[in-house]
């Protein structure tokens, strides 16, 4: 029986495109407003840790595509030029992560408001599970590879799932996601759908017997992983609703 992976395909496009389209503006008003001062190094940890077993697992996969290796890549790159940029304004003077939700509305609301949205780029990114493979039936089977791949694909999963949660205690905590960029959890958002969608609408998950459980075994961390972290960024939305009257007066600063 014939099998067409086009919806699989065009899935996967969109969750790419998501995250490649997410990330660049941050950086790019990290630049130009020249302050990191907001951004967690615990954050950024967790980021780059993420994004360093993903494309570790990609390595050691024997199923990962030539583009998702490169994709991986590009991911680790992009944090390398936050670390940078976090190293080279991080020692700039500027107020504290909590005077947004302590003083009134000024001139420094915007520079507060930067320093909050690269937190937000940090925790979005984290989230992006587009890195991970997806399995490539013609591809030479290694089970000792392939064993270390969905070991660090497990591993990426806990701490991209893992790094959720202290963005959502910060909001509570300030009592606004002032600063938070909902393009960023948008992008975040619908990325993670769309690779959830691109695997389980591949010819391999569709295939009767064992062959089937076999592409669902070696998947399930990458499926977890996004369709997990939606959950994540649902709870950001809910809360920037919650929160919408103390941050309404600067809403347009996040976009």
């Amino acid at each position: 029986m014939s099998c067409s992976n086009g919806l699989s395909q065009v899935a996967s496009t969109l969750s790419t495109a998501a995250w490649v389209c997410a990330q660049l503006p941050q950086i790019y008003n990290n630049y130009r407003r020249q302050s990191t001062s907001g951004l967690s190094a615990g954050f950024l940890a967790l980021w780059f840790l993420g994004d360093v077993l993903s494309l570790t697992s990609c390595v050691f996969n024997s199923a990962t595509l030539r583009f998702q290796l490169w994709l991986a890549a590009y991911f680790v790159a992009n944090d390398i030029c936050l670390a940078w940029q976090y190293w080279y304004y991080g020692n700039r003077p500027g107020p504290g992560v909590y005077a947004v939700a302590r003083s009134p509305r000024n001139s420094s609301s915007s520079t507060d408001t930067s320093r909050s949205a690269v937190v937000a780029s940090v925790v979005a990114s984290a989230a992006r599970v587009g890195a991970m493979p997806l399995a490539n039936a013609n591809s030479p089977v290694d089970s000792h590879s392939d064993t270390i791949g969905v070991t660090l694909a497990w591993m990426c999963t806990v701490v991209y799932m893992s790094s959720r949660a202290p963005q959502l205690y910060h909001n509570w905590r300030r009592k606004s996601v002032e600063g938070l960029s909902p393009v960023l959890f948008t992008a975040a958002l619908l990325g993670n759908v769309f690779y959830t969608v691109s695997i389980l609408t591949d010819c391999q998950f569709r295939q009767p017997g064992p062959r089937r459980w076999q592409f669902f075994v070696k998947e399930l961390p990458y499926i977890l992983g996004s369709s997990g972290t939606v959950v994540f960024d649902a709870g950001y939305f809910y809360q920037r609703w919650i929160y919408r009257k103390v941050d309404d007066t600067v809403i347009m600063d996040d976009l």
